[in-house]
């Protein structure tokens, strides 16, 4: 038996310092912001699919996501937002099977499941626990400015983007 807990929060809310302790005490994290990075690589079918919705414009010259591109157009309209989840969110949640699959093959008592959308993506299921970290909005702009080099408008425009 396997205890999986889900590691939740709006962007800015601390997450990375929080798994980075977990890791530091031996706790497996599974990160889905990495397993998102992966799932759009050259050649992935998501990458394909984003490029059949959002067009050519997202990409870079070598054929990789071009992140900033892609947010600008998914942080402005809820609809592409919706698209680019129905892209990803499949291919993720396998990637997270094949992990979560891993780490019970290899004896883990427990496994922590770093997901900032885990309620949006109904993988909340899959958790025995949940843990959700919270802060002030206001020092989640100024974190979110600090570490992205955003405006304070597009910092709220992404803050807003998720669910309280």
């Amino acid at each position: 038996v396997m205890l999986i807990v889900g590691l939740t929060g709006g962007i800015a809310t601390g997450k990375s310092t929080a798994t980075a302790w977990l890791r530091e005490q031996g706790v497996p994290v599974v990160d889905l912001d990495h397993l998102a990075r992966v799932v759009v690589e050259p050649g992935r079918p998501a990458l394909k699919r984003i490029v059949r919705t959002f067009g050519e414009q997202v990409l870079q010259p070598d054929g990789s996501l071009d992140r900033d591109a892609l947010g600008k157009l998914v942080f402005a309209e809820p609809g592409a937002r919706r698209a680019l989840n129905k892209a990803t969110h499949g291919p993720i949640a396998w990637e997270l099977l094949a992990q979560l699959a891993g780490l019970f093959a290899a004896g883990a008592g427990v496994a922590v499941v770093d997901a900032p959308l885990l309620y949006e993506a109904n993988m909340h299921f899959l958790c025995g626990h949940v843990i959700v970290l919270s802060t002030s909005p206001d020092t989640q702009l100024t974190r979110l400015q600090q570490r992205d080099g955003l405006s304070r408008e597009d910092a709220l425009a992404r803050v807003t983007a998720q669910l309280p």
